[in-house]
């Protein structure tokens, strides 16, 4: 509680819930939910062994990597940069690398919103990789078909010069190929 200047100490619930034209109950739950949060320092001693809060939680942890699905459309390609930005950051990147990976990102995503029919979606997902200097991203949509792609193309050489590696894989439709009805669940 804070000392009221008028009353030279804290005031009391009831003194307060006749100010705020509350119930004093309301009064005492505040004060009681307030006693709950507590801001610490992820540095701070968290267990009798001398560990931290951060030692507690952990490092980043590549085999959960994160993945986003968005409507494949130019409008979705800045949600796309952040996710990129924002799980690159875990990786030991240079900024130049950094920029360098959002940019790859972003133009193999647009190669590919390029190529899919309406109201598909893209999925940007991280792959796990052991090297903590190496980033392995991956994106996935439909495609209305075949992508050719032209190794002369500027958005394949600004790929080549960004990237280690860049593949382009294509399968076809799970569907396609079969005869009859599809398979019933």
């Amino acid at each position: 509680m804070v000392v009221d200047p008028a009353l030279g100490r804290e005031p009391s619930v009831p003194e307060l819930a006749a100010e705020l034209r509350v119930e004093p109950a309301e009064i005492a739950n505040i004060d009681l939910a307030g006693d709950s949060y507590h801001s610490a320092s992820l540095d701070a001693v968290a267990s009798h062994d001398g560990a931290s809060i951060a030692d507690a939680l952990g490092d980043y942890d590549a085999a959960l990597a994160p993945s986003l699905s968005v409507s494949a459309t130019p409008e979705q390609l800045p949600v796309l940069r952040s996710l990129v930005r924002t799980v690159a950051a875990h990786y030991a990147l240079s900024l130049d690398g950094l920029s360098d990976l959002v940019l790859a990102v972003d133009e193999a995503a647009t190669i590919l919103i390029t190529h899919t029919p309406p109201s598909s979606t893209l999925t940007c997902a991280f792959d796990p990789e052991t090297d903590p200097t190496a980033v392995r991203v991956t994106l996935s949509t439909s495609t209305t078909g075949q992508i050719t792609a032209s190794t002369s193309s500027f958005g394949w050489h600004v790929l080549e010069i960004l990237t280690d590696a860049v593949v382009l894989e294509q399968l076809p439709p799970p569907h396609q190929g079969r005869t009859g009805p599809p398979p019933s669940p």
